[in-house]
This record gives structure tokens, C-alpha cells and sequence, in this order.
């Protein structure tokens, strides 16, 4: 898939689901914080532009997007998640035991 949150947006409206203020707010922290971001950087992120976003939002939004395949949640080696965008195809992730880098 690509990075377009439009083309994204598009989708999630032909699917029957609104583009809330909050999900597109993620949707472009996530785009801009680029592969493998953790919910704690998309807070951090979102955070300074919308304090009033909680953290719980994050989490649900990540998990709703994950859901409409439009995320793809990565288990990290050190067992934090993780969140890329959904390609067109699966991929599988490799990470050194040494120092846990992907």
C-alpha cells in the first residue's frame, strides 16, 4: 500500500468508516515517523501537536488501523510492537541476536 493517507483515507471511507481528526492524525505520524514506529513515538509525536489526544487513542486507532490492513504490527525482538505500513504482500523481518537491531 502505498504512503498516500488520501488514497488511504479513500479506502477507509469506501469501507464504511469515517476519517476521524484522531486516525488521520495517526495515520500521517506513522507515514512521517517512517517503518517499525512503536505507539509510544506516534504519542510522543501526536502528542506535541495534539495534547489532548490520549495515549489510549494511540493504541485503539493502531489496532483499528492494523485491523483495515492498512498498518502491519511487528513484534520486536525485545518484546515491544511495532507498526509499518501494509504492503501488497507479507514480508518477514530478520533481527540480530547480537543487538537486536532489525
Amino acid at each position: 500500500m502505498s504512503h498516500d493517507t488520501t488514497e488511504i483515507s479513500l479506502q477507509l471511507r469506501k469501507s464504511g468508516y469515517r476519517v476521524t481528526p484522531q486516525r488521520q492524525l495517526i495515520l500521517d505520524a506513522v507515514c512521517r515517523l517512517g517503518d517499525h514506529v512503536t505507539p509510544e513515538a506516534v504519542y510522543d509525536h501526536v502528542h506535541r501537536i495534539a495534547p489532548t489526544l490520549s495515549r489510549a487513542t494511540v493504541y485503539r486507532v493502531l489496532h483499528f488501523l492494523t485491523e483495515q490492513h492498512i498498518l502491519a504490527m511487528v513484534h520486536m525482538a525485545d518484546g515491544r510492537l511495532a507498526y509499518e505500513m501494509a504492503g501488497p504482500e507479507p514480508h518477514h523481518h530478520l533481527v540480530c541476536r547480537s543487538c537486536d537491531s532489525l
